[in-house]
């Protein structure tokens, strides 16, 4: 509902509250037009509105006549009561001070008293929004490595990016969480023979732990919870990493959702390579000139877009590096068809953008500063980034 001059209400659709400054803003454009049509001298672009500061000089002010002043060679109160005098408003909504070289904007009782109620009626799903319009998104977050439980450097991903997602879908974006999930390589490895030492450990042998083992009291209580059903796998490391990992992540899960955190889908490395996308993946880098090799192993000329040296996907030994899945995870991504891709990845991987980045221009994939879908990025302490 909106209110007309005389107070009485009709039935005409209100506008939004937040429409406001883009009425103010949409007033001054026409404005310009206007001088710019009585031969005055423009800006290309309008200064941003911004909310008054000072106590009974307005909702909103813009220092617009400042820039007009200059280009003109006119005195700042000048300009300001041209713009006051040629700017059209909704009265009854806003109203308009030329004040040296600011113009001060103030929205009416009446607007005001028709916010809140729109605020009262709409309740919980206040503001209604479409920014959106129904825009694919995804939100990557958390995607801690499961070889240990969560930590409080976690905690501030998992908010930043729940928060994030129900921020887009509250205004009109399609979104979808994902956590991704590293459950290949050596830290899974490290994993299964950090359990085994555990539970031999358990049965009275001397153990002798390496520097990269899994060290935590956590792993100490799976194996004395599992010691039955483990102990004849003691030596089966493999199958140990495993069975830690799943254990793991289920714990991660629990927190999250102590913690009122929402995950819509759990992407798994392992299945990448299962699927064969890490294959194609290089496969498709190598048909483009972006990997060559050297000394045994492929590498990744990141270098060709800004990064400090190039990467190893393929080691000599042929096993990919994560870099490799990680390249093949953002391609599954954008093969997905999601309009925007946001990643939000720990605080100990700024270096690992520039190279993902330049991977994904090599296949030809859009990132920040080209056109189409976007690849942003954030960081915050957790895991391993996807």
């Amino acid at each position: 509902m909106t209110w007309k001059d005389s107070g009485e209400m009709h039935p005409k659709k209100s506008s939004p509250p937040w429409r406001v400054e883009k009425k103010i803003e949409e007033a001054l454009k026409k404005t310009l037009e206007k001088l710019k049509c009585k031969g005055w001298h423009i800006p290309s672009s309008l200064p941003p509105l911004q909310t008054t500061r000072l106590k009974g000089k307005g909702d909103f002010t813009s220092n617009l006549p400042f820039l007009i002043s200059s280009l003109n060679s006119l005195p700042p109160q000048k300009a300001s009561q041209a713009i006051q005098e040629e700017i059209s408003l909704p009265q009854q909504e806003i109203t308009v001070e030329a004040a040296g070289g600011y113009l001060n904007f103030s929205l009416t009782p009446s607007c005001l008293y028709r916010v809140a109620r729109e605020i009262l009626q709409q309740g919980e799903s206040f503001p209604l929004l479409n920014t959106g319009e129904g825009k694919k998104v995804q939100v990557e977050f958390v995607s801690a490595n499961p070889t240990g439980p969560l930590h409080v450097g976690h905690g501030r991903g998992a908010s930043l990016g729940s928060a994030l997602t129900h921020l887009l879908k509250k205004v009109g974006y399609q979104v979808e969480s994902e956590y991704y999930v590293n459950n290949v390589g050596r830290q899974i490895a490290l994993l299964g023979e950090s359990l085994a030492l555990r539970l031999k450990e358990i049965e009275g042998e001397k153990i002798e732990w390496g520097k990269d083992h899994y060290k935590g009291e956590y792993l100490k209580n799976m194996a004395e919870k599992y010691f039955t059903q483990l102990k004849e796998k003691k030596d089966d490391a493999n199958f140990l990493g495993k069975f830690a990992a799943e254990k793991l992540l289920k714990e991660i899960k629990e927190d999250l959702k102590s913690f009122e955190v929402e995950i819509d889908s759990y992407t798994f490395e392992d299945s990448l390579y299962q699927q064969g996308k890490v294959e194609e993946a290089i496969e498709e880098l190598k048909k483009k000139g972006a990997v060559y090799e050297k000394d045994g192993a492929w590498w990744l000329a990141s270098t060709r877009f800004g990064d400090e040296k190039d990467r190893v996907v393929i080691r000599k030994d042929g096993r990919p590096t994560y870099l490799a899945s990680d390249i093949a995870y953002h391609r599954e991504k954008f093969r997905k068809g999601y309009e925007i891709i946001v990643d939000i990845w720990g605080a100990d991987h700024h270096g690992y953008v520039k190279r993902l980045k330049s991977a994904l221009q090599f296949l030809g994939l859009p990132v920040p500063g080209t056109s189409g879908r976007k690849l942003e990025s954030d960081f915050s302490a957790n895991g391993k980034p996807g």
